[in-house]
């Protein structure tokens, strides 16, 4: 759309939301990213911008309002995969062909935090259903679901009234872990500075990279 109306290709950057409905997962933007195949941004557009913004994050991190666009070498590779023009330069390889796919539904085990029902999902079982504020797992839940679900993140807790951050993160797991009805997920920290997550039987969790 922007080549052909001699736009920025941002104008039409496409979000994170309506990849993901299309089947697309982390690892597999992460390879399109990483190889050089697509640029992504975080939208920073407010309700009264004439035009729409973005603002280029130092890392790869897929939050809600990440968008992206494809390079020139990337349009390359996907028209040479659905068969439009055969003079890619590189071939496409299995890795290629998953990361444009859209008929892939996203994983279903991969958590989903809901702060309107306060309720934590791994696919569409409950694990863990809030009935009265819990500030500091709530805000851990939603630091992880803003991030899309990556293996670990840095703690967003902040140390109060002098207690060292490390401890309340240490209890804020705990109180995660043992309060799940059911105990899909298994929350761990880093020496008190990051939390990780996998499911309880111990396999890593589907999703890959680090915030």
């Amino acid at each position: 759309y922007g080549s052909d109306l001699e736009r920025d290709d941002w104008e039409f950057g496409v979000s994170l939301s309506t990849l993901r409905e299309l089947g697309a997962s982390n690892s597999g933007l992460r390879w399109l990213v990483c190889g050089g195949l697509a640029e992504h941004a975080v939208e920073t557009t407010r309700a009264h911008d004439a035009t729409r913004s973005f603002r280029q994050p130092p890392r790869p991190l897929f939050s809600k309002r990440a968008c992206f666009k494809l390079t020139s070498a990337g349009a390359t590779l996907a028209r040479a995969i659905k068969g439009g023009h055969r003079s890619a330069r590189r071939p496409p390889t299995s890795a290629a062909q998953d990361a444009f796919s859209t008929d892939r539904a996203v994983d279903s085990n991969l958590p989903s935090w809901d702060r309107n029902r306060l309720e934590l999902k791994v696919g569409p079982v409950v694990a863990l259903r809030f009935t009265i504020p819990a500030p500091a797992q709530e805000m851990i839940l939603a630091a992880f679901e803003e991030a899309a679900w990556p293996q670990r993140i840095d703690s967003p807790l902040v140390e109060d009234h002098g207690r060292a951050g490390g401890a309340d993160l240490l209890e804020t797991v705990e109180a995660l872990n043992r309060a799940q009805k059911r105990p899909l997920i298994q929350f761990c920290h880093d020496a008190g500075q990051c939390v990780r997550w996998e499911t309880a039987a111990g396999r890593a969790s589907p999703t890959t990279g680090a915030r």
